[in-house]
Parts: C-alpha cells; structure tokens; sequence
C-alpha cells in the first residue's frame, strides 16, 4: 500500500490491532502522518479494515495540516460501550489549543466516529507524542489512557479513566448526543511529571498491570536520557518510573546503571511471570554497549512496600541478541518491547524485542529484526527479519490455526511509536506455513 501523495509519510504501514468491529478477528490499519515540514503540510488520514475481509471500516482525515497526526497511534480497550475497540491516536504539533501544544483524538473503532479530543494549554508540550492503552485500571469494563508531553516542562504523563476523567454516557442518554466529548489535560484523573529537565519523560508508556497487588491496574512511564543530578550523572542513563493506577503513587523507579543506556526507551508489560498474582515489567536500554542494546525483566517486589527502586546492575533477567543473530554495534535491541501471544504453547504469553540488522547484501543499511523470547524462561524461541509478504487469498478463517493443531500462530508486529508498548499481536499465519512460533510481521 502506498500513500496516495508523496509528501504522506505511512506510517507503519499496516499495523494489527484490536478487534474493531466486534467480530472476534483483530483488525489494522493505514496511516499516514500529517507532516509537520515547512511548506510542505499535509493533513493525516487513517483507514481501517477489517482483519477478516479486508475491507474498509471506515476513512478519517484530520481537519488541521501539518500536526503529525498519527506519529502516535494504538488500539484500546474499549471506552464508548459498545463493545469493540477503540483506537487513540497522537497529534504532537496539533495547534488547536496552543502553538504546537499538541492533541490526543479517541476515535470509535466501528466507524471512526470522534469519541473525545484532549488538548493541552502549553505551547511546545506535544502532548500525543506518546500514546498507550491502560487496559482497564479501575475494572469497570471500560478502557482507559496513558498520554504524554515530553516537552511540557520536565515532562508529563496523563491517565485518565473512564467514567472520570473519560466521563462516559448515562443511562439512556445516546452517545450520538453525548459524543464528542472535548477534554483538555486538566480533566486527567493523575498527572505524573519528570523530575529533571531534557530527560525525554513520557518518551515510552505502558500499562503494565497491577504490580502491587492491589486489585488496580498500573501504568508505567519512561525517561530514557534521565540522569541523577545529585551523583553527578549526564550520560543518558536512563529510568523508568512505575505508577499506582489506584491513587496515582510512585510505586517504584528501575534506573540505568551504566553511561548511554537508554533505559526506558521501551517499557511494557512482562505478564506475570512467577505467577505471583502481581505484573511483571520489561524494559529496554537499546543504547546500552555502543547501541548493542538489551532488554531488563524485573519481578514485582516481593514487598509491595513503595517505593522501591532498582537497577539494570540487579535484574531478574536480562535478554540480549542471541549470538546467531548478533549481537553487533549499533542494532539498538530493545527499542521496541511488546507482550506477545504464547507462541511456544506453554500457556505463557511471549515476548517480541525489535531490533535493527544488516542487509547481507548491503551491510551499510538496516532491516528490522524482530525476536521472540519465551515469557516463561525469557528462552529464545525465534527471530525474524521485515519482509514484503503478500495475504493468502482467500483470507484465513476465523480462529488463525491452520496448523488445526490447537495452538494459535502469530502475527507479529513492528511498532515505533518512540518505544512505547502497545503492540498488538493477533491471531493467524499470513503465509500459510502453518509454523507456530514463527511470527510473520505486517508494517
């Protein structure tokens, strides 16, 4: 697919995502990023189709040019009540409140209907540069939003709820008549803010689970380049902040150790690995080891007592490129973190580690490679390299086992979004090899 003007910039082509229009199958999408550049402004579009049929969901073109529509963009759980997916996509350099201040647009995932707009008030924030997914923190069924301004001030984060911060419709009241609800940052239920300057704060979010156990889902943020200023640091090192979805408290920090690690450049959640009943976190450090990049799991505390703080020096485990496939300088490994579907059959959901390579033939240009660890034994399972691949036609049946050995194969997925988590990965083979643990990638 290719944009229908040279100056649309796709961004991550064909993406899998949630699941719509309620049919059960995970849907995707097209987008192509409003550019920002001087003379050159466009407005952002997006297209969704169904993951079944292939056809169009619906079609949405942002009304302002040049405001880097789409530079952020995921699947949510859903929040309107009607039962599919949402989708909530970032306009960093929106000027719609303020000069380049920045919005986040909540759109219906059944017909791209707008559901909410949140703006910000500071000039330069870019809020909608990051976005993510919170799952459904206050367990009321609904989805609920992690978004940041990197650039507001030290920077921020914002969650909001529903059915708070995200108000939603009475009873008998028509969302028709209800809907579209007009926010700013003000509305959000918890704001987070970074502790130093020109440390790329909210440059990652997750919801990463209820890490302390209790009963509310929590939201992790990342600082990539924070240094402590009290030991004299200024190396990029790197933190990742961990948030109580319940009052908004810092349950905890996972802090580079090391000069130009990056952490937090990725953060998602890890599931529960020791099955402790409490989530797990996953972090990226891509800048680690001249850009060789690794990939840190830390294990909920065992006392809940916040707040904790550790260090990529302590990790529970510590994934790096296998040596089939590397590592090598400069491949960045772990600059996109994803939970995955259990690919290996064990009933624990995987892990995807994007990562850069070398084209063989070409060794000075890189290809992305995406790597499957097991989120049982952080084992490597399986690794692959972006290619061009075409759908089968006719498309797969619903259930995405062509195997029919009981296990569902993976579609995997490439995800920028500055490292955020939010990848989602769905059911199904697209080339037909019926091998399970062999994710084939969309972009």
């Amino acid at each position: 697919m290719f944009a229908a003007h040279p100056d649309l910039k796709l961004e991550q082509s064909e993406i899998p995502m949630g699941d719509l229009d309620g049919d059960g199958i995970d849907d995707f999408y097209l987008a192509a990023v409003g550019s920002p550049e001087e003379n050159a402004q466009t407005q952002g579009r997006l297209v969704a189709y169904s993951g079944w049929t292939g056809a169009t969901l619906f079609e949405y073109t942002n009304a302002e040019f040049g405001d880097g529509f789409s530079m952020a963009i995921t699947a949510m759980p859903d929040v309107s009540g009607d039962g599919g997916d949402d989708l909530l996509v970032g306009a960093p350099f929106s000027s719609a409140a303020a000069a380049e201040s920045g919005a986040v647009y909540i759109l219906n995932g059944a017909d791209g209907k707008m559901l909410y707009t949140i703006t910000s008030p500071v000039a330069d924030a870019t809020l909608g540069l990051t976005v993510a997914s919170a799952g459904d923190v206050n367990k009321d069924g609904l989805g609920d939003v992690l978004i940041a301004a990197p650039f507001d001030g030290a920077g921020k984060a914002y969650l909001y709820l529903s059915g708070s911060g995200l108000p939603t419709p009475g009873t008998g009241v028509a969302p028709d008549v209800f809907y579209p609800r007009a926010l700013t940052t003000a509305d959000a239920d918890f704001v987070f803010e970074g502790e130093v300057a020109v440390q790329s704060y909210g440059l990652s979010l997750a919801g990463v689970g209820d890490v302390n156990g209790d009963g509310a889902g929590d939201v992790a943020v990342g600082a990539p380049h924070y240094d402590d200023p009290a030991a004299g640091e200024t190396d990029n090192r790197g933190r990742v902040y961990v948030y109580s979805g319940a009052d908004g408290s810092v349950l905890g920090t996972i802090s580079g150790h090391r000069s130009l690690q990056s952490v937090g450049f990725a953060v998602t959640a890890a599931g529960d690995v020791n099955l402790d009943g409490r989530a797990d976190v996953l972090v990226g450090a891509p800048g680690e080891a001249d850009a060789t990049g690794a990939v840190y799991l830390f294990l909920s505390p065992a006392d809940s007592a916040a707040p904790w703080a550790r260090t990529t020096a302590a990790p529970d485990w510590r994934l790096i490129e296998p040596a089939s496939a590397g590592p090598l300088p400069d491949q960045m490994f772990g600059m996109v973190t994803a939970l995955g579907r259990d690919t290996d059959g064990d009933g624990v959901r995987d892990w995807v580690v994007q990562s850069l390579a070398p084209f063989e033939a070409n060794p000075d240009q890189a290809r992305i490679r995406m790597t499957v660890y097991s989120g049982a034994t952080g084992a490597y399972l399986d690794d692959r390299f972006v290619e061009e691949i075409t759908p089968p036609d006719p498309p797969l049946p619903p259930g995405g086992d062509p195997a029919d050995d009981g296990d569902p194969d993976q579609v995997g997925v490439v995800l920028s979004n500055f490292g955020m988590e939010g990848a989602t990965l769905q059911q199904g083979d697209l080339n037909l090899d019926t091998r399970v643990g062999a994710p084939d990638l969309i972009i």
